[in-house]
C-alpha cells in the first residue's frame, strides 16, 4: 500500500504499476538498439585498433557521449517526422511509435558501451594468456568469443546494469519529449501538481528497481565469469 495520489484520486501503486509496462518496454527497445549497435562495433575496434573502422566507432562514441538526449530527440523528429513523415512523433501502442525514442535512448547508451567494450577488448588481448592460445594454433575467432569477449563483458555488464535501471528509473526527458506514458511522465506530472504521497511512492519503487537490476548484474556476472562465484 503506497498510499493515495492527491492529485488523480487513487491508488499511488496502481497509477505506477500501470506505468511501468511503457517504461519497460522502452527500456527493453533501448538496451536492445545500443547492444546491437555497440558490440560489433565495441569488439571490432578493440580488435583493429587504429584502423578505419576503429576511427569511425570513436567518432560515434564522441558525439553519442557528448549529445543532449533532448536535442538528439527533436533531432530525430525534425528529420523522421517532419521532413520525411515516415515516423510518427508522439503516442504509445505501436511498433512505430517505439523506433524514435528507443533510438534516442539507446544511441547514447551504445557510445558509452562501445568505448567501454573497445577498451575492454584491447586490454584483454594484450594479456598473456591471449598470446599463449595464439601460440597453440587456435583460431582467432574462438579466441576473440571464448577468452577475449568474455573477460572484457564484466565492465560492460556494470555499465549496461547502472543504465537500465536508470532507464527503469523513468527516462523523463525522453517520455516528456516523445509524449510516451511512463513512468518518466508520470513522475513530471507528479511534481508539478506538489502531489508528494505520489512522488515518495515513485522514489520508493525507483529504488527498489535499482536493487533488483544490481542483484541481477551480479548473477550475470557469475553465469559469465564463475569465478565471481562465492562459492
Amino acid at each position: 500500500d503506497l498510499g493515495t495520489s492527491i492529485f488523480f484520486n487513487r491508488s499511488c501503486s496502481e497509477l505506477i504499476f500501470s506505468r511501468l509496462p511503457a517504461t519497460g518496454l522502452l527500456t527493453f527497445a533501448a538496451v536492445l538498439v545500443s547492444i546491437l549497435v555497440s558490440f560489433p562495433m565495441g569488439i571490432i575496434s578493440g580488435i583493429k585498433k587504429g584502423s578505419v573502422i576503429d576511427f569511425i566507432s570513436m567518432v560515434f562514441a564522441l558525439l553519442g557521449m557528448s549529445m543532449s538526449q533532448v536535442w538528439l530527440g527533436l533531432l530525430f523528429i525534425l528529420f523522421f517526422g517532419v521532413y520525411l513523415g515516415i515516423l510518427p512523433t508522439q503516442g504509445y501502442g505501436s511498433f512505430q511509435n517505439l523506433i524514435l525514442p528507443s533510438l534516442t535512448l539507446g544511441l547514447p547508451l551504445a557510445a558509452l558501451v562501445t568505448r567501454m567494450l573497445r577498451s575492454g577488448m584491447f586490454e584483454v588481448l594484450q594479456e598473456d594468456y591471449i598470446i599463449a592460445t595464439k601460440a597453440r594454433g587456435i583460431s582467432n575467432l574462438k579466441i576473440y568469443t571464448k577468452y577475449a569477449l568474455k573477460n572484457a563483458l564484466l565492465p560492460t555488464i556494470t555499465i549496461i546494469g547502472m543504465q537500465i535501471g536508470q532507464l527503469l528509473a523513468g527516462a523523463i526527458i525522453v517520455e516528456q519529449v516523445f509524449g510516451w506514458p511512463g513512468l518518466g511522465s508520470l513522475t513530471v506530472s507528479a511534481i508539478g501538481m506538489r502531489d508528494f504521497p505520489l512522488i515518495q511512492s515513485i522514489l520508493l519503487t525507483t529504488a527498489a528497481l535499482f536493487v533488483i537490476i544490481n542483484i541481477l548484474v551480479d548473477i550475470i556476472y557469475v553465469v559469465v565469469d564463475p569465478r565471481m562465484s562465492l562459492n
